[in-house]
């Protein structure tokens, strides 16, 4: 999947938990944040809240993934987002587009 980033030219760095993450979020830059909506630990609505806490416009700038069925509690979360949620399954063009939509 990020390969089609790294194609088309971005850079890319993999973090796979979220507590790693935010750790890195401490000490580097970052202009666009992909993030399954449900991890280890932390859903969206959390990971959201922490990154606000770091930097309130990066938070406005997280693409959640999603391809669990929802629960009743993060319907309304997603439904309010969905200009920056993809649903697996997505074409690549879709996360290529998110992702220039979100930079402008």
């Amino acid at each position: 999947m990020f390969s089609a980033l790294t194609d088309s030219g971005y850079h890319v760095e993999v973090i796979a938990a979220a507590n790693s993450a935010l750790r890195r979020l401490q000490r580097d830059r970052y202009d666009v944040i992909i993030s399954d909506i449900m991890m280890p630990g932390m859903d969206g609505p959390a990971w959201e809240r922490e990154i606000a806490a770091l930097d309130p416009a990066l938070a406005e700038r997280i693409i959640f993934i999603t391809g669990d069925v929802l629960s009743p509690s993060l319907e309304p979360f997603v439904a309010s987002r969905e200009d920056r949620c993809l649903r697996k399954p997505f074409d690549m063009e879709a996360l290529r587009s998110a992702v220039r939509r979100i930079l402008g």
